[in-house]
């Protein structure tokens, strides 16, 4: 079962090699580790002492 009601957060993510922008939509808690660019492919990874993208 899916729960509609669900906060969600949004985050916009900027390519660093492309400069391509995208939202992402996360659920409170969670986490992004790793980030495809839909517009060079590039795999964006978090910078040293980050925790995510």
């Amino acid at each position: 079962m899916v729960n509609t009601n669900a906060a969600f957060l949004e985050s916009i993510v900027t390519c660093p090699h492309c400069q391509a922008s995208e939202a992402i939509h996360l659920e409170p808690g969670t986490t992004q580790h790793l980030f495809r660019c839909r517009s060079c492919s590039a795999i964006l990874k978090p910078k040293s002492g980050d925790c995510c993208i």
